[in-house]
């Protein structure tokens, strides 16, 4: 049997869909560890692994971006020294920045022993970023992306684009049979972590007090606005902070529509297809995005866009109700099972993948 082994720049709870890998794993009994870095200073777990090397990092928020990138570097090390010792025959390379870290190291000791899986975009306009990226996806055995779209802004290659819908997370989810009606108020859902607060703060001013609407804002960082919202008096905005992954299904429940507003004509925010998408197919319901955006381009092949400009902000809750109302909902549903194909058959080329490098099942 391979030592296999992730190796990964982030907490274990940010490996988004790391049980497309695990579950193929576990059927070809293959035992596997994760290295990765802790930067919330909490032991995690995960049902399954064999070792977990923590590597727990301390940063200053205040510090510059070239002295927490430095510190971040001291994982490099670390790992390396749990490579070298354990001797692992293959490595799960995940996320861009674990590929950008150690791109010397991989082409070296690990060519052809390794696959890497692209998460997200950051800084590819940098050409010594670009140069890392493509030396080492030209070593690894395969690579994914989370979407189809990151294939312009990363060197050339071959990549397979695997969607990031967490069957698992989404099987308690009730798809939606009918709209709300028109007597009824219209349930915008922000769930996540909250990272572009500027375009949230534009979203709770455009729907306050608008009895058309309740806007939902679920996760870390929306607490941030509750003294705003007190101070506005705004009756129609419901607040949760952080919650546990399991809870996803529940608050999913109260929506009706899944606000991805991030920011427009950005590359980070127009290549990627975001966790929220996957929400939104799930539910059978439509997402709130930017036009500019790949999500938009997705979710309008599939009958469940309601697309903006930065400029329609004076007049969204117009828009959103306009749309909300003329979308059909047979479509809808007949969008989102074809989305659900699409992701299925993603899911089977990465399981053959897995098992033509990796494992034999």
């Amino acid at each position: 049997m391979k030592k296999i082994a992730f190796i990964c720049t982030a907490n274990i709870k940010h490996m988004t869909l790391i049980s497309l890998y695990t579950d193929v794993f576990k059927q070809a009994g293959q035992a596997f560890d994760i290295i990765y870095v802790d930067k919330y200073h909490e032991l995690e777990k995960y049902n399954g692994a064999g070792k977990l090397f923590r590597y727990e990092l301390k940063l200053n928020p205040k510090w510059s971006f070239t002295k927490k990138f430095i510190h971040y570097w001291g994982f490099r090390r670390y790992a390396i020294e749990v490579i070298e010792k354990e001797s692992y025959d293959f490595l799960i390379v995940w996320n861009e920045f674990t590929a950008f870290m150690f791109e010397d190291y991989l082409r070296k000791r690990f060519a052809g022993r390794y696959c890497v899986n692209i998460r997200d975009e950051n800084y590819n306009h940098i050409p010594f970023i670009q140069w890392r990226y493509k030396r080492v996806i030209e070593k690894s055995c395969f690579n994914t992306i989370s979407s189809d779209r990151f294939r312009k802004v990363f060197p050339k290659g071959e990549y397979y684009f695997i969607h990031s819908y967490n069957i698992e997370l989404m099987k308690d989810i009730t798809p939606v049979l009918e709209k709300r009606s028109e007597e009824q108020p219209i349930r915008v859902m922000f769930i996540g972590r909250m990272s572009y607060p500027e375009s949230m703060k534009k979203m709770i001013d455009a729907l306050a007090n608008n009895e058309k609407f309740e806007f939902y804002m679920i996760g870390a960082g929306c607490e941030e606005f509750e003294p705003y919202i007190n101070e506005k008096k705004y009756k129609n905005i419901v607040i949760h902070g952080a919650f546990p992954p399991q809870n996803t299904s529940v608050f999913l429940e109260q929506a009706d529509i899944i606000y991805s507003l991030n920011k427009e004509h950005d590359t980070h925010s127009d290549t990627l297809l975001p966790i929220k998408l996957y929400y939104a197919v799930g539910k059978h319901i439509p997402i709130l995005t930017f036009k500019s955006s790949y999500t938009y381009e997705f979710a309008k092949k599939h009958n469940m866009d309601i697309g903006i400009n930065t400029s329609d902000f004076p007049h969204i809750a117009e828009i959103i109700w306009n749309r909300y109302r003329e979308l059909d909902q047979r479509r809808i549903d007949a969008g989102c099972k074809s989305a659900m194909n699409e992701i299925r058959e993603s899911h089977e080329v990465l399981k053959k993948l897995i098992c033509k490098y990796i494992v034999t099942i």
